[in-house]
């Protein structure tokens, strides 16, 4: 009897660390991360993410301060997030600084602003309210149902108030997207 008691623990410990070893596996094959300035899918079950944008970098150099009506009207950097799978998938999308060539100096997020906009969305901030975590920061999180698409446009100048001080600075950065299955299916 006592070799039917341990046989079954024995079992059902077996049982529960599959169990976490698979929960724990399932989370891995469905969270992704995208980074780039170009067209990339990250694919991986039947979760999708698409990101779409211009080839080039964001960058700032050699730009003169602005007023926000002014900068506004400032060529956007045009991306587009696509849900291609068939799982609904929420993501956040960055600005990621990319390092700076050897002597350069770069523009304080203090100095930055920033318009990003879709169709439902219109917002203008200065870039040092975002979230910054070892220069990425956080722009919009949202989430797509499948076969699902946002646009947004990207615009940055130096704010109004920049002093002459920053001459010469530069701010280089690129969109970069981190996505994730929702945990429910979305309606």
């Amino acid at each position: 009897m006592k070799k039917i008691v341990s046989t079954n623990k024995i079992l059902i410990m077996i049982i529960g660390l599959s169990c976490v070893v698979l929960m724990g596996g399932s989370y891995a094959w469905y969270t992704i991360n995208v980074e780039s300035n170009k067209v990339h899918t990250m694919k991986v079950g039947t979760l999708e993410l698409e990101l779409k944008g211009k080839e080039e970098q964001v960058i700032i150099n050699k730009a003169v301060p602005q007023k926000d009506s002014e900068g506004i009207k400032n060529t956007p950097y045009h991306f587009t997030v696509t849900n291609t799978g068939n799982l609904s998938t929420k993501y956040n999308v960055y600005l990621e600084d990319i390092s700076l060539s050897s002597g350069a100096t770069r523009l304080s997020d203090s100095v930055i602003k920033y318009n990003l906009a879709n169709d439902k969305e219109n917002n203008t901030q200065y870039l040092n309210s975002l979230q910054n975590i070892s220069g990425k920061r956080l722009l919009i999180t949202g989430t797509l149902k499948p076969e699902e698409s946002i646009t947004y446009d990207l615009r940055l100048w130096l704010a109004e108030e920049a002093t002459s001080e920053i001459a010469g600075e530069e701010f280089i950065a690129k969109i970069t997207i981190e996505g994730g299955q929702t945990n429910r299916p979305i309606e």
